[in-house]
């Protein structure tokens, strides 16, 4: 253990001839133990340089002088006070990066009247080993952000995606960093409960993030003390993609694989209000046949508890204005506040001004936040599509008894496992209230 320890410290060292032949004498009259713990250097390398005495002698006869040289830092004082500046810095929730760390090692080392100091990456790489400093998972918390403000804009996320955005993200600072398919697997394991669109975790967001989520709380709370909005008038909505493919596909563990609402087979459009009110669900279901755009109609009708909308099976801002004046303003007296995410749907022209027209308030949550702004997330989403999922799941163990094979479901079929969600996520008002209380969007 001791020439262990001695061999971390001074495993960077270059000894010059001199020395080198001093220590391996000292240990040839004594012994290497003492000569180590005189020398402080280890064993194994003084029995290396007692096998040299010959070639050390001749290289002092050669005058050869080699100074003591290492990888050390050049000022011991400069290293300490930059530690001191970035400990300061992450302590206020704002780690420096390395290009930053470079940057203020370079001034710092100008004031000192090094100026040739160029702090490279390798530089930096060294520095952060000296004072344990872990760099890893120094860009974890900007690619969390990309994830989740991806789920928020209802677009697809993969391993694929993840690597590729990842690498554009870190090789810019780190020329020799490889985003493989198992650094994706471990990024995902590593933050495994952030990898779901549609629910919570007890876990804390990334400290900017969880900056974001206090303000907005700060905000909605003073703008509910100004209004005064009841609780029957504040409410609010998300989209819930359903692809049937994905849920047959669906493996444990982590590795991230999210389908864009684009692509979904049926889309669903929950919202629910502060008053404990589950409202009707529209379903998107994309219209058979091909129609001339000038002469295509929407065909809206009404199933059991559900609004059913025979356009396309997405979200666009056709969609959304149907559920406002359908669903949204036929059901919450006006002036209301409605909560969204930043899917560009919610955020568009048309909207804000519907929005506006009605005498109404549309907050959205800043982007990567729905996880604890979006009463929808604490539980309700979830519930809902995994009622769905455990309804086609069902379906196909009993297709497949018959000797069918892979179903279908019909329009009819989808229609009714969302008017079943319904009726049961309904009749628990609890659940819903708690979730409002749980996102803490109004005192």
């Amino acid at each position: 253990m001791e020439d262990e320890d001695i061999k971390k410290e001074t495993q960077n060292l270059a000894y010059p001839p001199a020395f080198k032949l001093e220590v391996a004498l000292f240990a040839k009259k004594h012994s290497q133990y003492a000569a180590a713990k005189i020398f402080n250097v280890a064993r194994r390398r003084i029995f290396d340089w007692m096998r040299q005495i010959p070639k050390l002698e001749e290289l002092i006869a050669k005058g050869h002088m080699k100074k003591m040289t290492g990888r050390g830092p050049k000022n011991r004082d400069i290293d300490q006070a930059l530690y001191t500046w970035y400990c300061d810095r992450k302590a206020r929730g704002n780690r420096p990066k390395s290009c930053h760390v470079q940057s203020k090692a370079r001034e710092l080392y100008l004031t000192y009247g090094y100026r040739d100091m160029k702090c490279s990456y390798g530089w930096f790489k060294r520095w952060s080993q000296r004072f344990q400093i872990q760099l890893r998972y120094s860009y974890d918390d900007e690619i969390l952000e990309w994830i989740m403000s991806r789920f928020d804009e209802n677009m697809s996320v993969n391993a694929q995606e993840l690597q590729t955005y990842g690498l554009s993200l870190i090789q810019k600072e780190d020329p020799n960093f490889k985003a493989s398919s198992g650094w994706a697997l471990r990024f995902c394991k590593r933050h495994k409960e952030f990898m779901s669109s549609d629910g919570s975790f007890p876990s804390k967001l990334p400290h900017h993030l969880d900056s974001r989520v206090k303000t907005f709380r700060r905000v909605l709370h003073q703008l509910q003390q100004e209004k005064g909005f009841p609780r029957s008038c504040i409410g609010c909505v998300d989209e819930l993609p359903i692809h049937f493919n994905n849920i047959l596909e669906k493996r444990p563990g982590c590795v991230l694989k999210h389908s864009g609402i684009d692509t979904a087979d049926v889309s669903v459009i929950l919202s629910i209000l502060a008053d404990g009110t589950l409202l009707s669900p529209l379903v998107l279901f994309k219209k058979d046949g091909v129609e001339d755009e000038k002469t295509k109609e929407l065909d809206l009708y009404m199933k059991g508890s559900t609004l059913v909308l025979e356009n396309q099976s997405t979200v666009t801002e056709t969609e959304f204005l149907v559920w406002l004046e359908k669903v949204w303003f036929r059901n919450v007296r006006t002036p209301n506040f409605l909560l969204a995410d930043s899917f560009h749907v919610h955020t568009a022209e048309l909207t804000k001004k519907l929005v506006l027209k009605k005498d109404s308030v549309l907050a959205i949550i800043p982007r990567a936040c729905s996880s604890k702004l979006q009463p929808l997330h604490q539980g309700i989403k979830l519930r809902f599509r995994n009622y769905i999922e455990e309804c086609f799941l069902n379906s196909v163990k009993s297709s497949i008894g018959r000797g069918e094979g892979k179903p279908n479901p019909s329009r009819d079929t989808v229609i009714s496992w969302v008017d079943q969600a319904y009726t049961r996520i309904n009749l628990d008002k609890e659940e819903i209230l708690r979730s409002f209380k749980r996102a803490d969007i109004f005192q």
